[in-house]
């Protein structure tokens, strides 16, 4: 059985382990795409209707087993529903007679489902499956053949790597399934030439603008919707457009936001404990393709450097050493912080690289040590666990995990003043300009921002959270399996109850771990030995119990595509 603290240590270890190796993909995207080439899907006088309505899909199950099917037909009903109640499009007319002609369509994957029958969808998926160990992504997609007169794409598949995804909860496999289909609907540098303006022609290669951005190039998506939405996200009336990711070599580049502004999005390179935001950012890039109408009821607001202006930008994370915006961390000596949503807790991630960081990077005097590259390494607390999933509750700093908690940072403890500051998971009201926080059984009330305050009958102070953040909408778990997601919470109750986290494996408490291993772990394993025990703890422990959810959560850190 893996302890709290055991398990908190191999997520950390596995970490640094991977970005010094950095082989695993999340998603294989780009990497699948050039293995083959698109098809002509529709006759040229194919008819669509000119009304907007909702996209159909059908799914051919054939390349997978039956047990894989019962394992992922849920994650990916939850990913489709989405995309029907999200995008609306030119329906197909006509039903699809599906024949032996259509085998070039299917890049290379049979179509038993589908043969013989006559179809009525204007989008046509594979799902498949290979079990790959040595496999260089988790999940990968694309599209294989597109509408000859649109270029809208009408087929493709997803593959999914078993040998990682087996032992994944419903929420990392819906927002990766949810991910790879908007590369196979369009989201891809692929794909965006062909986007349409508002007069039918082509983008082409207008669709973009390259810049100059905290001292690096950038490149920013300059179509209009986006345009709009994302000034208005950040509060920045003069942004050109968002950025696309430009790190990854081929792997995640132009083909995702970028991580440094949309770290927690879900067409961000890069994933951990923290929730998706699945946004209204995403759904105006699908609008300004041409192709599909969004209903913006679907997309949430992002929380990664909301309303923080032009400066969030332009201004480099970290001057002189310390953050310059609270999406950014320095202290590698916490136990852990909580993530910028205040959902999750994690630590202050920061490595040192084998080859120097550029200059316009280099925050710390040292050419070689800084955060993650995907974000102009810039350090953010990477998430191992989640105040709203079952965990396990460490008694000595009164913690509790619930729908309604959220997290906290402090020195306090039942057994004495901690000597450095760490997050924990309480049940907090929000009220006019007010928090209150439940730690153990005593209330605290925060009413300004920041302060340092005492808890009755614990030793030490609590951390205030920011009051408008803490107190504002969360994302929704597991994005509502497809539903609509209203203030952080899912329109159809039932969607609210999750039914497959347990990180806790039944231990209580773990007061004694909370004081001693959480100080000296975080400290000396995560900073000394993530370079030398991180790569074999990665590879002895990935089959122990609860390992595989922090392995996912590390993989998702290091690249998604």
């Amino acid at each position: 059985m893996v302890s709290f603290f055991e398990s908190r240590m191999f997520f950390i270890l596995l970490l640094i382990a991977l970005q010094a190796q950095s082989k695993i993909n999340f998603c294989g995207h780009n990497e699948v795409r050039k293995n083959h080439s698109r098809s002509r899907f529709l006759a040229d006088d194919a008819l669509r209707d000119s009304d907007w309505q909702p996209i159909r899909f059908a799914v051919d199950w054939s390349n997978m087993s039956s047990s894989s099917k019962t394992k992922y037909e849920k994650y990916v009903n939850a990913s489709i529903e989405y995309y029907s109640n999200a995008l609306k499009v030119h329906r197909i007319i006509d039903p699809v007679a599906w024949d032996s002609s259509m085998s070039t369509l299917t890049c290379n994957y049979h179509s038993d489902d589908f043969y013989g029958k006559t179809i009525s969808a204007d989008y046509f998926i594979i799902i498949a499956e290979t079990y790959d160990v040595e496999g260089s992504y988790v999940a990968a997609a694309t599209g294989c053949a597109y509408d000859v007169t649109t270029s809208q794409p009408t087929f493709g598949y997803v593959i999914l790597n078993t040998a990682y995804t087996d032992d994944a909860n419903s929420r990392d496999m819906i927002s990766t399934i949810t991910h790879e289909i908007a590369h196979a609907l369009g989201f891809t540098d692929y794909d965006f030439p062909n986007y349409l303006k508002s007069d039918g022609t082509s983008y082409g290669e207008t669709y973009y603008q390259d810049g100059i951005a905290r001292g690096d190039d950038v490149r920013y998506i300059i179509t209009p919707n986006v345009v709009k939405r994302a000034r208005i996200a950040f509060g920045c009336d003069s942004l050109i457009g968002l950025e696309l990711e430009t790190q990854g070599d081929g792997g995640s580049a132009y083909s995702h936001w970028n991580a440094r502004i949309m770290k927690s999005e879900f067409m961000s390179p890069q994933a951990d404990n923290a929730d998706f935001i699945y946004s209204d950012l995403t759904l105006a890039l699908f609008e300004d393709s041409g192709w599909y109408k969004p209903d913006y009821n679907y997309g949430q607001n992002i929380n990664f450097g909301y309303k923080k202006g032009c400066d969030f930008h332009s201004k480099k994370c970290i001057i002189n050493e310390k953050p310059v915006f609270d999406e950014f961390c320095v202290d590698t000596t916490a136990e852990s912080l909580c993530f910028i949503d205040y959902v999750s807790k994690g630590i202050c991630w920061m490595s040192t690289y084998d080859s120097p960081i550029s200059d316009q990077y280099n925050y710390f005097g040292y050419e070689y040590y800084g955060g993650d590259e995907f974000a102009d390494f810039c350090p953010i607390v990477y998430s191992s666990h989640n105040c709203r999933i079952p965990d396990c509750p460490i008694e000595a700093y009164g913690e509790k995990y619930c729908d309604e908690c959220r997290c906290v940072e402090g020195y306090y403890s039942l057994n004495g003043t901690t000597s450095t500051l760490k997050a924990t998971c309480h049940y907090v009201e929000c009220n006019d300009n007010s928090v209150t926080i439940t730690v153990g059984d005593v209330k605290v009330v925060c009413t300004e921002s920041g302060a340092l305050v005492n808890v009755p009958g614990y030793e030490g102070k609590l951390k205030c959270p920011i009051i408008e953040i803490v107190c504002g909408p969360p994302a929704c778990m597991n994005n509502c399996y497809g539903g609509k997601c209203v203030d952080g919470v899912c329109s159809d109750n039932s969607l609210n109850e999750e039914d497959d986290y347990n990180t806790c494996d039944g231990i209580d408490g773990e007061q004694d771990d909370g004081q001693d291993d959480g100080q000296d772990d975080g400290q000396d394993d995560g900073q000394d030995d993530g370079q030398d025990d991180g790569q074999d703890d990665g590879q002895d422990d990935s089959n122990e119990s609860g390992s595989i959810y922090y392995l996912l959560s590390a993989i998702t850190i290091i690249n998604i595509s």
